[in-house]
C-alpha cells in the first residue's frame, strides 16, 4: 500500500471521481429506494448492512451482518455496480494496489442523514475505525499482522448549503494510549477532545481516504436549511496479500 496513505497521524486525502450531475443521479436512485433503507435515528438511514451497527453490537452477526449483507448486495451491485467498481477502481489507482470486494462481507453503502438527522453540533461519536477487527481470521491473521494495513474512504454525494466534512486528531490509537498513559487518565477518545482538533470539508463528488486510525468525527453543520441532506456512500478496506480487500 503507498507509504502516503498510511496515515499514521493524521493526513487525509481527496481526489475527484463523479461530476455534479452524477452524484445528483446516484442520490436520485438512492431516494428511488428508500423503502429498502435502514432506520437508524431520527432522520438517519443507512442503505446496506454495516460492521459497526450490524456486526459489532449484535448477539447475532451471523444473521444480522453475514445474511442481510447477501440480500442488500444483490440490491447495492444491481443499482449502483457501476459506482462502486468506479470507486474499487479509483482507491486502486489512488493506492497503486489491487483493490476487491470479498462477496462474504457486506459492500459499501450509503449514509442518508435528512433535515433533523443532520449534525449541527460537534456531537456525533468520536471514534477510531476498528471495524477490522471483527473480521480478525477472516480479513486478516491477528497474529501475524497484529496492525493490519487498512483504509477507509467516505464520498459525499450531497450535503447541507452550509457544506460539510469531518473533524480528526492527530492521534493514532497507540499514540492516544501512550498520551493518555502519561496524563494518567483513562483511554477514552475524550483527552483527544482537550485538543484542538482540525475540520476537513468536505467536496461533493471527491473520494476522502485516510488509514481509520485517526481519531475522527461527522462535523457539525450550523445552520441546516429545511430541505437540507447529506448523504455519503462509505466503506473501509484492510490489505490482505497485497490486495485491499473493500467492505462495509
Amino acid at each position: 500500500m503507498d507509504t502516503r496513505l498510511e496515515l499514521d497521524e493524521a493526513i487525509l486525502h481527496g481526489t475527484p471521481l463523479l461530476d455534479d450531475q452524477e452524484c445528483a443521479e446516484v442520490v436520485q436512485t438512492l431516494f428511488s429506494l428508500r423503502e429498502h433503507w435502514t432506520r437508524r435515528g431520527l432522520d438517519f438511514f443507512t442503505l446496506g448492512v454495516n460492521s459497526y451497527q450490524d456486526h459489532f453490537p449484535s448477539p447475532d452477526p451471523g444473521s444480522t451482518y453475514f445474511d442481510a449483507s447477501r440480500l442488500t448486495n444483490l440490491l447495492l451491485k444491481q443499482h449502483f455496480g457501476w459506482l462502486l467498481d468506479r470507486v474499487r477502481l479509483h482507491i486502486e489507482e489512488e493506492l497503486q494496489c489491487r483493490s476487491q470486494f470479498d462477496d462474504s462481507l457486506a459492500l459499501p453503502g450509503f449514509h442518508i442523514f435528512l433535515h433533523e438527522g443532520i449534525p449541527v453540533k460537534n456531537s456525533a461519536s468520536v471514534h477510531f475505525d476498528q471495524q477490522y477487527e471483527a473480521f480478525a481470521g477472516r480479513l486478516y491473521d491477528p497474529d501475524a499482522d497484529a496492525e493490519p494495513q487498512t483504509v477507509s474512504f467516505t464520498l459525499p454525494l450531497e450535503l447541507p448549503a452550509n457544506g460539510g466534512g469531518l473533524n480528526y486528531w492527530p492521534f493514532s490509537v497507540a499514540a492516544l494510549e501512550s498520551k493518555t498513559a502519561d496524563a494518567e487518565a483513562d483511554d477514552s477518545p475524550d483527552l483527544g477532545l482537550r485538543t484542538r482538533g482540525r475540520f476537513y470539508p468536505y467536496t461533493i463528488g471527491h473520494v476522502v481516504l485516510h488509514s481509520g486510525k485517526i481519531l475522527h468525527q461527522i462535523a457539525g453543520v450550523t445552520p441546516i436549511l429545511a430541505t437540507d441532506r447529506r448523504v455519503t456512500l462509505q466503506g473501509h478496506g484492510i490489505l490482505r496479500e497485497g490486495v485491499v480487500w473493500l467492505y462495509w
